[in-house]
């Protein structure tokens, strides 16, 4: 009669330890999403974005920006990587920030070794608490599982996309495209999903009404060429026909 009562005791035991749910002690964290993103793609050296990225940039500012053409709620505040002038991070929050009136904080970044990005999550955490969220974190790839991690969201499926993984072998279609959403209640992660921002480069930017804007701002350069080029000539013709 003992067994199963010794049973009972242990199996809840067993269940809740290999529990993917993270829990951290106090249960008095802030509630809200947090979304995680890579920065967008970038020149060869490494520190800035190249033109896609650039125009992925304008992507997220249209899907995370509210309005025509938003998909998720705007984050109220967001935070980028910066570090060593690696200008990636706070490239690809910049239109979104200017578009939602907010400042991109750049005084965090990953750690120099390892993976532990616990003073750039304590003040994601903190922030959430004080605005109510949105959060956004823009980060590089190599840390992008263990910020999710250190926000308080660990998952067993996480794994095989962690630090070099992320970008190459198998996960490296979709490197950019991919980010994670946070649920977090109480400072408990309720929920941690994996989305894709949808962009193509050819297809998404620019949309029908920037197309419109670049061609009229191509004819508006354009006449004014053809004018200063004009001008130039007749010029030359002048003084070819009036020597002085």
């Amino acid at each position: 009669a003992w067994l199963p009562r010794l049973a009972a005791l242990l199996l809840p035991c067993a269940v809740s330890g290999s529990s993917d749910a993270y829990a951290p002690p106090g249960g008095d964290g802030p509630s809200g999403i947090v979304y995680v993103i890579r920065h967008g793609e970038k020149i060869p050296a490494g520190d800035h974005l190249n033109r896609t990225g650039l125009a992925r940039a304008q992507h997220v500012a249209r899907i995370f920006g509210g309005g025509t053409g938003g998909l998720y709620v705007p984050p109220k505040a967001i935070f980028a990587n910066f570090f060593h002038n690696e200008n990636n991070s706070v490239e690809l929050g910049t239109p979104l920030a200017q578009r939602r009136g907010i400042m991109v904080n750049s005084s965090f970044h990953r750690p120099l070794y390892g993976e532990n990005n616990t003073a750039a999550a304590t003040a994601i955490l903190q922030s959430l608490r004080e605005t109510g969220g949105p959060v956004m974190a823009i980060w590089e790839s190599w840390n992008l599982v263990p910020l999710v991690q250190d926000l308080g969201c660990n998952r067993t499926w996480l794994q095989p996309y962690d630090g070099w993984a992320w970008g190459h072998g198998e996960h490296r279609p979709g490197c950019y495209d991919r980010f994670f959403i946070l649920h977090l209640r109480h400072g408990r992660c309720a929920e941690l999903e994996m989305k894709w921002q949808g962009f193509e480069n050819w297809k998404t930017w620019p949309t029908a009404e920037e197309r419109k804007q670049l061609e009229r701002e191509f004819w508006a350069w354009f006449q004014w060429t053809a004018v200063i080029a004009f001008l130039s000539l007749a010029a030359v013709a002048a003084s070819l026909r009036w020597p002085c």
